[in-house]
């Protein structure tokens, strides 16, 4: 008999932000990529700093590498991790980035 290990041990690497306007940040990562175990999705969580203990939460489904934070506040620090999950489990948190917003009424282009 022969059995296969199915835990997800990888987490999204290259995890990159940047802000798009004062209330919105995106992030991009490179997919994770495992044998046997079917990726249904990611999540990014998401801090106005590294202290902040009210941790919010974005889920993205299906074989995405990119999210949209939006509603945030302007010109302020958010520390953001990403992870993988499956139907079972959640899979290790990315290094954690820090990017600030936009100062209000920035936007790029």
């Amino acid at each position: 008999m022969i059995f296969y290990v199915t835990a997800l041990t990888t987490s999204p690497i290259n995890v990159t932000a940047e802000s798009d306007t004062s209330t919105s940040i995106r992030v991009t990562w490179v997919k994770v990529e495992e044998q046997n175990v079917t990726i249904q999705g990611y999540k990014v969580f998401y801090a106005k700093n590294e202290y902040d203990s009210n941790v919010n939460v974005t889920s993205v489904h299906g074989n995405t590498s990119s999210a949209l934070l939006d509603d945030l506040q302007p010109y302020t620090w958010y520390n953001i991790t990403v992870l993988a999950y499956t139907s079972n489990e959640d899979g290790p948190n990315s290094t954690a980035i820090t990017v600030r917003t936009l100062q209000g009424g920035e936007e790029t282009l």
